[in-house]
């Protein structure tokens, strides 16, 4: 088993593979090269299909290809918030329009081209001259000096252009951020609301309980009362719960570009764990900031006008 960095669509993600299988989390459990993968389900029993990934590294001519095509579906939830993100869009305009106004000012160091022409015609002959004419001049100009302002407004475009691609950058990690805690809000929510039911389902079988004893005439009227307003209580909170879960799945697939409540398959739960993150400094955080970035090149390209 060994342990392999990959880039996948500019997210940077560490990828363990190991000979008996690839287990999509962040830590793994690895086991001898001479395992048997049919043999080690059956020992596994029951597991989630959608969640849990095995690879027979033996069958394939490049295991690691093989590992990130398989960890490459956790990645379709993103791509696809940014496929339909407005934000991501209007980002990516923004960087074209800088991008194009950057080779307008930079079009101004070269010499310009311009013409003027005329057409003449005569309704009668004057002897053998021809009844139209036509002229054409041609100009060639170069701008030698311009008290510095081309070289001002070709500079500033270019950092303009950079503040367009910074804030580009910036979207792109809100966005991530967004659908990521859209993405374990959702898991949260789907574990929240099943902890729920089964709680109303302890309840209610309390419930069926006292009310046999108390027809039998061994359990006190308060008692019974006192249990049916903790098995209103319980279904009181099933009915928020469910509402939690609606608004989460309704924001999960409306980021992703789906319309209606359609039910989802989670392949990461927020109770999975996850590496710590590397402790930065704060100046190492604010230089890998793109707002940062975006802000410094603003205030640069605010010195050329």
């Amino acid at each position: 088993a060994y342990e392999k960095e990959a880039n996948l669509n500019k997210l940077k993600r560490e990828i363990s593979v190991s000979k008996c299988g690839i287990e999509i989390s962040d830590e793994f459990d690895f086991c001898s090269e001479n395992n048997n993968i049919a043999e080690f389900k059956t020992q596994l029993g029951k597991y989630n299909a959608e969640r849990v990934k095995f690879l027979q590294c033996q069958d394939v001519p490049d295991e690691i290809e093989a590992g990130i095509s398989i960890v490459r579906e956790l990645e379709a939830y993103r791509d696809s918030v940014y496929m339909n993100s407005v934000d991501m869009r209007n980002s990516i305009v923004a960087v074209e329009r800088a991008q194009a106004q950057e080779h307008i000012a930079k079009t101004e160091y070269l010499p310009s081209l311009t013409a003027s022409g005329s057409f003449t015609t005569d309704f009668r002959r004057s002897g053998d001259a021809d009844l139209w004419g036509f002229a054409l001049q041609p100009h060639i100009e170069q701008v030698l000096y311009a008290g510095g302002g081309v070289r001002a407004a070709y500079r500033r475009s270019v950092l303009q252009s950079g503040v367009a691609a910074e804030n580009q950058q910036m979207t792109r990690l809100n966005v991530r951020n967004a659908a990521e805690r859209a993405y374990y809000t959702l898991s949260a929510m789907q574990l929240y609301r099943a902890a729920t039911q089964e709680y109303v389902s302890i309840i209610r079988s309390l419930y069926r309980v006292v009310e046999e004893r108390f027809n039998e005439g061994y359990i006190a009227k308060g008692d019974m009362l006192q249990v049916e307003t903790r098995l209103s209580q319980a279904e009181y909170s099933l009915i928020e719960m469910d509402n939690s879960y609606e608004v989460a799945l309704h924001r999960f697939n409306t980021l992703r570009g789906e319309v209606g409540p359609e039910d989802v398959t989670l392949l990461n739960s927020i109770i999975d764990t996850i590496s710590q993150p590397r402790r930065l400094s704060i100046e190492q955080m604010l230089v890998r900031r793109p707002d940062m970035r975006s802000a410094e090149l603003a205030t640069l390209a605010t010195e050329y006008g």
